[in-house]
């Protein structure tokens, strides 16, 4: 009995040993970029050449803007999907649908920001050059995505994420985010300066920030000034970071 219950133990042990190795390997070869060949990509005008160099940077020779667009979109959609995936549903506030309960406060956050209005008033800003490009660059993204099918990077097989098409909202998703940092300087929101700005003044708050050397930019001043703030309005740094009401 001891030595059939040993046989069977050593049994499962290799069993899960296979499943464990499989699935590693499963993980592992999915989703990887392709640096070689040649792939088709609908809709190039003439041959698109890229060369990667010895530090995986990719190089494109293109004979239009709308190829070099589209290269773009599929050389970013080959190495770096899962990025492209996660940002566009940040700025949309549609991360709790594959992440689950635990984005929902994101998802507030860039709902209470605004992130949706400015895609809107991005998107209708566009020019006719600067849509070629986004539209070039979504092309790119999508012949990416029908050529590989379900061979997607291990994080979004993972979640049981199946991207939808790309657009060019999507990639406008990425100004939304970018604008987003880069107005956070030294973990002092740009808005909540605003705020002070606008409730003390530019003399009171150079004294607050204690910068003799803080630039402020004279149309921002104006603006300020402009603008009425109720008593009491100006809120401290904390109140912009995520889950804050803005």
């Amino acid at each position: 009995m001891g030595r059939k219950l040993a046989f069977a133990a050593v049994a499962v042990m290799v069993l899960a040993a296979l499943a464990a190795g499989a699935g590693w390997l499963w993980l592992r070869g999915s989703g990887r970029p392709v640096r070689q060949g040649e792939q088709r990509l609908p809709g190039l005008e003439a041959q698109v050449r890229v060369r990667f160099d010895r530090w995986g940077v990719p190089h494109v020779e293109a004979s239009s803007e709308r190829d070099l667009a589209a290269a773009l979109g599929y050389l970013h959609a080959n190495d770096r999907l899962t990025q492209l995936e996660l940002g566009r549903r940040a700025a949309q506030s549609r991360l709790a649908e594959i992440l689950g309960p635990a984005a929902l406060e994101l998802d507030v956050y860039f709902l209470r920001l605004g992130a949706r209005r400015a895609l809107d008033a991005l998107e209708s800003s566009l020019g006719e050059r600067a849509r070629a490009w986004y539209r070039g660059y979504a092309d790119g993204v999508n012949a990416w995505l029908a050529a590989r099918g379900s061979d997607l990077p291990p994080e979004l097989r993972l979640l049981g994420v199946e991207p939808e098409p790309w657009t060019v909202r999507d990639s406008l998703s990425f100004v939304v985010l970018m604008a987003r940092d880069l107005a956070f300087w030294n973990g002092r929101p740009e808005e909540a300066r605003f705020r002070w700005l606008r409730a003390f003044g530019a003399a009171r708050l150079v004294e607050l920030l204690g910068d003799p050397e803080l630039h402020l930019p004279p149309a921002i001043v104006e603006l300020a000034r402009n603008q009425s703030a109720p008593a009491g309005s100006a809120r401290r740094p904390r109140d912009a970071e995520p889950g804050a009401q803005l």
